[in-house]
């Protein structure tokens, strides 16, 4: 429906902040300053130490997160995965950074709970904050992207590309 379209102006500005534990700080830095942060996963190399360090500070700043699957075209050229075991590889490492995210997003709650803070009524596990914390290609919070190839896309993008080029509604 066409009618429901605005036209709003977003400024954005992209901190690039390595991963890196030499840049532990910087990430800290970054993370007061934002109010997103697009979590960037090497599906080569799945989540590391410092994605933890990186998906605590995002959390306990409250920021709104987006999960970007990155070298996924690596996953077919240099690894030789089917299409099948791309998909079952990708969904694994959704689950472990879901699982991270869950597990996390309870210990800041707990941790609120003890203190006893007035924040509590705002931020539980059904929260629309918790919410966003909990990832999934069908939310619009995981882009697949390939940083080489210079592309990226959500699923919703992906299925409306295809469905024209079908010609499928």
């Amino acid at each position: 429906d066409k009618t429901n379209n605005t036209n709003e102006d977003y400024l954005i500005n992209l901190v690039d902040s390595p991963g890196h534990i030499d840049f532990s700080s910087d990430v800290s830095t970054a993370t007061r300053l934002c109010d997103g942060a697009l979590i960037v996963v090497d599906v080569l190399e799945g989540l590391c130490t410092q994605t933890h360090a990186v998906l605590y500070k995002a959390l306990k700043e409250r920021m709104r997160p987006c999960l970007v699957l990155n070298k996924i075209d690596r996953l077919i050229l240099e690894l030789k995965l089917t299409t099948t075991e791309a998909f079952h590889h990708l969904r694994r490492i959704i689950e472990n950074v879901n699982a991270l995210a869950y597990t996390l997003l309870t210990s800041e709650i707990r941790l609120l709970n003890e203190l006893n803070t007035s924040t509590i009524s705002e931020f539980d596990e059904t929260s629309p904050f918790a919410m966003e914390w909990n990832f999934s290609p069908e939310k619009g919070n995981v882009i697949f992207t390939s940083g080489l190839d210079s592309w990226g896309c959500s699923i919703n993008k992906f299925a409306n590309i295809w469905s024209k080029k079908l010609d499928i509604n």
